[in-house]
């Protein structure tokens, strides 16, 4: 996942992170671009992994 990180100081310390590449299909959004848009407009929820996917089923037991 691209990530863009921007550190601001001012009166009070501000911290952004902002999604630069789509992780689901590479797509590069703009500067200013509503990113929920993109994942409301080109996406669906089959796109998304499920999260059960990426853990194993057989766990072992601790000896």
């Amino acid at each position: 996942m691209t990530l863009q990180y921007y550190y601001y100081e001012y009166q009070v310390t501000a911290v952004a992170v902002t999604l630069v590449k789509c992780p689901l299909c590479g797509y590069e959004f703009d500067e200013g671009e509503h990113r929920w848009k993109h994942f409301l407009n080109d996406h669906t929820a089959d796109d998304v992994p499920s999260p059960r996917s990426t853990v194993s089923d057989e766990r072992e037991e601790p000896a």
